[in-house]
């Protein structure tokens, strides 16, 4: 609830209504800041995100074989249009590794 009301207090940001991503470029700005928290008042699934995020990762290393690949297996020419793709997209077969030894 913090963070709610001192995005809009006007003792901190001048007209505190109004869109202004501006204000934040400066660097004595930015310390005004608390998107999520601080301290007993901190974003609470934060720590289950990170969680989470470190046990996915790690459970993508672990369970699938990796192998690398050379520069000259991946086909870098650009295809045709108005932002810049690979004319033949990069594909990858990952084979996964049982996860009990039977």
């Amino acid at each position: 609830m913090l963070g709610l009301f001192m995005e809009i207090d006007p003792k901190l940001w001048s007209d505190p209504t109004h869109f202004n991503p501006e204000r934040f470029e400066n660097e004595s700005e930015v310390n005004k800041l608390l998107p999520f928290g601080l301290g007993r008042m901190t974003y609470p699934e934060a720590n289950l995100a990170q969680r989470t995020v470190s046990l996915t990762l790690v459970l993508l290393i672990q369970c699938f074989k990796w192998k690398g690949t050379t520069k000259k297996e991946i086909d870098r020419t650009e295809g045709k249009g108005l932002t810049v793709s690979k004319k033949i997209f990069l594909r990858s077969y990952v084979p996964s590794v049982p996860i009990t030894d039977s």
